[in-house]
């Protein structure tokens, strides 16, 4: 949930079959490790399991005899100290590793084919990370807004050809047990191998080329029952999908807590055009997409839109910082649960950012994949973009009104400035709202109001349990 990742580095492997007379050599010279243990290690569903060790002699040399699980080539993770060097051996191979410490590629290996594509795909990722890292760091040591934007610029334009270096090697060499180990890598803050959903398309082409190669390979059997598990999400979200094609479906009430842990109802805001947002601060473009945001919130926050954006994250300090970095001007809310938020569950969000369009009567009319521009192209079936008038005034009644109801040429949208909930109150041409905890004044009660209109406001009234009462201090139309 955050976006759908396909877990698919190893297979699960229960044990090591003691039997097997299929096996490689492995040797070679881990330097400045003389006399250290040196460990291989097989990599499994739920992660490494010993598969042998050795101590180096004084030189940092070593040979391991490695005995593969049913004859099938296998990943390992080759270790000693802080160096962990990933391999996959074949039956029969000799292969020999080499290893200098404190360098990205700071090993050479040969006689092993497979091992051979696994260095290739990991110093693509190495050097990349290591490009973005220098980025942010220059990026967190000036001041300057300019160098700043410039920096922004530069970073998405090395992540992009990062990722397209890692989806060209998956492509080129997808019949690789190699390509699998490929499908995995993710740099920092990753949570997606490319595209979200369009991803899939690389994982259906290398099962398919490994099948070919690798017909009994554990790998190839964890690919293909993740690709299955995704096809069954898909499915899941096709028929979400088409519920609200057939027609608008009310949207599930969320009340989660904002920076301050006060609870934001949802519901809250009904009456006005609501865009759901699922979004995670790992995403590289979320601070590209909140700031186009901003603007499409800026364009129609007075005319009765309002954004619910939801966090699917987990660190509570990362988020209360970001959220104050950037400033971020709507309702901010996040349970810290990640993946396992109700709330991802309730609205069955596969990817992030995804996001949800909701009309002023409560119904979903639209499930976005999360681009900004999309949801301002989506503004105008609303009504919010033609010329708009606004007002404000004070109602006194002498009883606690049953609603606040502002009267216009068109259609309007009333914001009560107290923390309301929404209750229908039917009146021809009006916006209807039912008023909670006004301020008392000996027997009167007050209600601050402001209303937004396309057209313009012709006049504001309020219902009490005893009659209809006009507004008063009424601040004209414009």
């Amino acid at each position: 949930m955050k976006k759908e990742r396909l877990i698919i580095l190893a297979a699960a492997m229960v044990g090591f079959c003691a039997c097997s007379t299929d096996s490689a050599t492995l040797s070679g010279e881990f330097a400045a490790c003389a006399d250290k243990n040196v460990y291989l290690e097989y990599v499994a569903a739920d992660g490494s399991i010993s598969a042998d060790s050795v101590r180096t002699n004084a030189n940092g040399r070593f040979d391991i005899k490695v005995a593969l699980p049913d004859g099938e080539a296998t990943l390992y993770n080759l270790r000693c100290e802080e160096r962990n060097i990933p391999l996959i051996i074949a039956a029969g191979e000799r292969v020999t590793v080499n290893s200098v410490p404190g360098l990205i590629d700071g090993y050479t290996v040969s006689g092993s084919a497979e091992s051979a594509l696994v260095k290739e795909i990991k110093n693509i990722m190495g050097f990349g990370s290591a490009k973005l890292d220098s980025l942010v760091t220059v990026y967190n040591e000036t001041s300057s807004k300019a160098i700043q934007e410039r920096i922004n610029k530069d970073y998405a334009k090395e992540y992009y050809a990062i990722k397209r270096k890692q989806i060209e090697f998956i492509v080129t060499h997808s019949g690789s047990l190699a390509a699998i180990y490929a499908l995995n890598q993710r740099l920092p803050n990753d949570e997606v191998l490319f595209n979200g959903d369009n991803d899939i398309v690389y994982y259906r082409q290398v099962a398919d080329e490994v099948a070919k190669n690798y017909p009994n390979s554990p790998y190839l059997k964890t690919l293909q029952q993740a690709i299955e598990h995704y096809d069954q999400q898909m499915e899941v979200v096709r028929m979400f999908n088409s519920a609200i094609e057939a027609g608008p479906a009310p949207f599930p009430e969320l009340n989660l807590p904002d920076m301050f842990g006060k609870k934001q109802s949802l519901v809250a805001n009904l009456g006005k055009v609501i865009l759901i947002d699922f979004w995670t601060m790992g995403d590289q473009e979320a601070n590209f997409r909140n700031a186009e945001l901003k603007e499409i919130y800026e364009q129609y926050k007075d005319r009765g839109f309002e954004i619910y954006q939801i966090s699917v994250d987990s660190s509570k300090p990362a988020w209360i910082e970001l959220v104050q970095k950037q400033k971020l001007p709507w309702i901010s809310v996040c349970d810290f649960m990640g993946a396992q938020s109700p709330a991802v569950q309730l609205y069955n969000v596969q990817n992030v950012p995804q996001n949800f369009l909701v009309d002023q009567e409560g119904n979903i009319e639209a499930v976005k994949a999360g681009e900004a521009t999309v949801v301002l192209e989506s503004m105008d079936k609303f009504n919010l973009a033609g010329p708009h008038a606004k007002a404000e005034c004070k109602i006194v009644v002498n009883k606690k009104a049953v609603a606040a109801v502002a009267f216009a040429t068109d259609s309007l949208s009333v914001n009560v400035l107290e923390n309301v909930q929404l209750t229908p109150v039917f009146y021809a041409d009006a916006a209807k709202k039912t008023v909670a905890d006004p301020e008392i004044y000996d027997t009167k009660v007050t209600y601050s109001v402001k209303a937004y209109a396309n057209g313009s406001v012709k006049g504001f009234a309020a219902v009490s349990e005893t009659g209809l009462f006009s507004a008063k201090n009424y601040n004209g139309s414009m």
